[in-house]
């Protein structure tokens, strides 16, 4: 676990990561100053023969560097646990840019159509379903128009997903085959397995 925490600040240092730490039901100002049961379990782990002293340093280091970072800290008594994991989200939430797609650049009018249709799809305003279609002949922009809306408001989603040639893709590998790629975008789990239209709708 030390070993671990250990490389993740090295991932901070090399690829510019960040960190959050969560102290759940331990005092930061023990791991920084290694007292308390930090202190206890780092003086068996000094007895110990099989730990180099430069692994140890290393450990130390580590436990003081992520105490000094602002994060989360919860005791027993400080709350509802689930209050205190929805503010972790919410914090995680904010720290993580949603992936934008790519849009054609320099895409005559586009911003201000963009701009007309999330006027229209009003997102936020109540817990309904909003849904706008478009249409017209092929070849005049329409998954290009898609495809900016989408990037304008996928910051205020959970979850999200962008389904591209639905009908060619329905027709050759069935509705089970989007409704798959739908749910396991939206809930970030590729292993998601539907043995059918129904389940996917359930």
């Amino acid at each position: 676990c030390l070993q671990e925490l250990s490389n993740i600040l090295d991932c901070i240092k090399d690829k510019g990561r960040s960190v959050l730490p969560v102290f759940y039901d331990v005092d930061p100002f023990d791991v920084r100053r290694l007292t308390g049961t930090y202190g206890e379990a780092m003086a068996k782990h000094e007895a110990r023969s099989n730990h180099n002293m430069d692994s140890l340093q290393k450990w130390k280091n580590a436990l003081y560097q992520v105490a000094n970072v602002s994060g989360f800290h919860y005791t027993n008594g400080d709350g509802y646990e689930h209050e205190f994991i929805g503010k972790i989200v919410e914090q995680v939430s904010r720290e993580i840019k949603p992936v934008t797609l790519p849009v054609p650049d320099y895409v005559v009018g586009l911003e201000l159509k963009s701009q007309e249709l999330v006027s229209l799809l009003n997102v936020g305003s109540d817990d309904r379903v909003h849904m706008v279609g478009i249409h017209g002949v092929g070849g005049i922009g329409k998954t290009t128009l898609a495809l900016a809306v989408y990037n304008m408001i996928v910051h205020q989603f959970e979850g999200s997903c962008f389904l591209e040639n639905v009908r060619e893709n329905s027709d050759k590998h069935g509705l089970p085959y989007l409704q798959k790629l739908l749910l396991s975008q939206i809930v970030g789990d590729e292993n998601i397995e539907l043995t059918g239209f129904k389940q996917g709708i359930s």
